[in-house]
């Protein structure tokens, strides 16, 4: 989960936060949290598509294991 989180936080920090990126810190503050959130849910049909893409990168180049990460 903290990569799911980490992947759609440098997403949002590349299209919707100027380019600056979030540290481990940034993901722990209420409001940092809040904004991207809010950020996130007014655009997902805009982020869905890079996410998709960021998704197919690391299946291609088997930097994930999705089998690990799945639920029954």
């Amino acid at each position: 989960m903290d990569e799911i989180v980490r992947l759609i936080s440098f997403i949002w920090a590349g299209g919707l936060n100027d380019g600056v990126l979030l540290d481990s810190k940034d993901l722990l503050k209420g409001d940092v949290i809040r904004r991207m959130a809010g950020d996130i849910a007014s655009s997902w049909m805009v982020m869905k598509p890079w996410l998709e893409a960021g998704a197919e990168v690391f299946r291609k180049r088997r930097l994930v294991n999705i089998r690990a990460h799945s639920t029954p």
